[in-house]
């Protein structure tokens, strides 16, 4: 029997998330603070009568575990009885996760004030997969009746991508996670914020006036910083230039799709091109077709790439119980790859490459001229 305080049934209190009619997922006994946090991830709560969850998120006030408890990683993870649990840094049990039922109606059990719950997004995913639609990390818009994602490694420029393509006149679909079902006729998304930076701001000013305005002044001051760090005087280059790259990591500002000006949005649309990003030193905005074998190979890898806390937290798990395992995860790559075939299968696939920093009027032009004249 689980060693984990789970509350009864008598004093649930249940938020239920329906993500577009393709996976429920289900809080219970959920702080506002937890269950908002979750929200900004999964769109808001379900109004409508609730499906029976593939996903049960349950909060306890405290994880209660067997002893002794046996560290995998100390700090981040261990084991007792049959119970693994990340941990936070060495302060006790923060979420316990049964990796083996993945795949399968599962329940995670997390400590309130977490927040986000870690893995929630890739479990999600790799529960997605389990049930034929196909996770596609990138921004997803639509031009006209053409559907398309913009996807890359990080750092490439999704953001940059969607709001070039929003100012010539997109409609968003998703700035983030996109889900692919069945044979690949539509796309669907998650409704996240945009993780908007300085160049961004530079570029388009009416979008700093829609953050809020602490947001608005870290921001440029982190930019005073990372100006300095690379263009001041060789002495405080000096001092600065070891914090460079922490300051770059940390220079964003999250902004919710709602608060972005003249915004037109849509829940689906047909998929019809998926956009590779990649960035050139010189140059201008070049979007060229690529075959649908080398795309499809491209956007595996980059996926891959996604998995990869999942599949270390799992090999953790496995450490812990050897004798449990998830044949899901252990076919992960295997059948992304077969589901990103079927998906794409007669679709589009183009590479978008321009200098950094990109200018994002010029990708709209680019973006509108190829698909809005096509489609319209």
């Amino acid at each position: 029997m689980k060693s984990v305080e789970i509350p009864a049934a008598t004093e649930r209190h249940v938020i239920d998330h329906d993500i577009h009619g393709l996976m429920g997922v289900r809080l219970i006994n959920a702080t506002s603070t937890d269950a908002g946090s979750i929200a900004r991830h999964l769109g808001a709560p379900t109004v409508s009568p609730p499906r029976e969850p593939d996903i049960t998120v349950s909060f306890v006030d405290r994880l209660r575990v067997g002893e002794p408890l046996r560290y995998v990683d100390r700090g981040t993870a261990a084991y007792a009885l049959d119970e693994f649990v990340l941990l936070d840094h060495g302060r006790g049990p923060r979420v316990s996760i049964a990796f083996d039922e993945l795949g399968r109606s599962m329940t995670i059990v997390a400590e309130r004030g977490a927040r986000l719950v870690p893995l929630l997004m890739p479990i999600l995913n790799a529960s997605m997969l389990a049930r034929g639609v196909v996770p596609i990390h990138g921004a997803a818009f639509t031009f006209g009746a053409a559907g398309m994602v913009a996807t890359g490694w990080s750092g490439a420029g999704k953001t940059g991508v969607l709001l070039g393509a929003l100012q010539a006149g997109a409609r968003l679909i998703a700035p983030e996670w996109v889900y692919v079902p069945g044979g690949g006729e539509r796309m669907v998304g998650l409704r996240q914020p945009l993780r908007v930076r300085n160049w961004h701001l530079r570029q388009l000013r009416p979008l700093g006036r829609s953050l809020a305005r602490r947001d608005r002044a870290r921001l440029r001051a982190l930019d005073m910083v990372s100006t300095v760090a690379v263009r001041g005087p060789r002495l405080l280059r000096r001092r600065t230039a070891r914090f460079a790259a922490a300051i770059e990591h940390r220079a964003f500002a999250d902004l919710g799709p709602d608060r972005l000006p003249h915004l037109t949005a849509v829940s689906e649309a047909r998929l019809r091109a998926v956009v590779l990003l990649t960035h050139r030193s010189k140059g201008g905005v070049l979007l060229e077709p690529i075959a649908q074998a080398e795309g499809i190979e491209r956007l595996s890898a980059l996926m891959r790439a996604q998995w990869l806390d999942l599949l270390h937290n799992y090999l953790r798990f496995r450490f812990a119980f050897p004798g449990r395992k998830s044949d899901l995860i252990e076919g992960l790559a295997e059948q992304h790859h077969a589901g990103l075939t079927q998906a794409l299968a007669n679709k589009e696939i183009y590479m978008l490459t321009n200098p950094w920093p990109p200018s994002i009027e010029a990708i709209g032009d680019v973006l509108r001229s190829a698909f809005h004249e096509r489609s319209s």
